[in-house]
């Protein structure tokens, strides 16, 4: 199949049809002998097209490129990074030091949840000792809403770097929260646990919106993942070698 695209280029607009054969996997190499460019390469994508753009060449990859797809690769991408860094970061011991700070315990949940699948953006709100309405972080997630396309849901963070477990007063009016702000969900980071009663009151919540929470073991597992952020925040985060568990490891082996 043969592929036509338009080049805008600094002289004029032209429609180049210059198919030069194909590749070892059979896609169409076009070349265009009158534009000249640097080294570099540029990819761009529509929804049935990919472009590859090399010095003179240009490759057009048919298929499917909807942002549907991108995202479930980036996700398959995305576990299987995690999964290679646990195996190498097995025996980094994590700890908070205490007392928290509070800004920088919110720029580190931002940044780790930056690295989640489907996540767009991440904001922090404001300053811990400001009222902020019930929110810490605005996340912004790509949604599935149909068969092969994503749209974008809207969710509510809050961050608790109590050095207790986080209780139900602690956290209250999530529904009004929710609703106020027209997103579909809230999440809630815990520096230490939650109590039971507050999440049996997420999980009653979780049946109508999209509810999640980490507490510090997650946090902890993602800081494995990421040791270069736990590296950037060493003034909240004590990052240790644990020797008998490299030991435990090399037996197993």
């Amino acid at each position: 199949m043969l592929f036509a695209t338009i080049i805008e280029n600094d002289y004029n607009d032209e429609i180049l049809l210059c198919a030069d054969g194909v590749d070892a996997n059979g896609h169409t190499i076009w070349t265009f002998p009158y534009i000249s460019s640097p080294n570099n390469i540029y990819c761009s994508m529509s929804k049935q097209y990919a472009y590859l753009f090399e010095g003179k060449n240009i490759w057009i990859f048919n298929g499917d490129f909807r942002e549907y797809w991108v995202s479930e690769e980036k996700k398959k991408l995305i576990n299987r990074q995690n999964k290679e860094r646990l195996l190498l970061n097995f025996n980094r011991k994590i700890s908070w030091i205490y007392p928290l700070d509070f800004a920088r315990f919110e720029e580190l949940i931002a940044e780790l949840y930056e690295r989640e699948a489907f996540v767009q953006s991440v904001r922090i709100l404001g300053r811990p000792t400001c009222p902020d309405g019930g929110r810490d972080l605005m996340i912004r997630k790509a949604e599935r809403v149909g068969e092969n396309s994503y749209g974008t849901k809207l969710i509510i963070g809050q961050c608790k770097a109590n050095k207790k477990s986080v209780g139900k007063r602690d956290i209250t009016d999530i529904r009004d929260t929710i609703e106020h702000y027209d997103a579909t969900g809230f999440y809630v980071f815990a520096a230490t646990s939650l109590t039971a009663p507050l999440i049996d009151n997420l999980t009653k919540l979780k049946e109508r919106y999209d509810i999640d929470w980490w507490t510090e073991r997650e946090i902890f597992s993602r800081l494995r993942q990421h040791s270069d952020i736990a590296d950037r925040y060493a003034d909240i985060v004590a990052v240790t070698h644990d020797e008998s568990a490299a030991v435990r490891n090399e037996v197993n082996l």
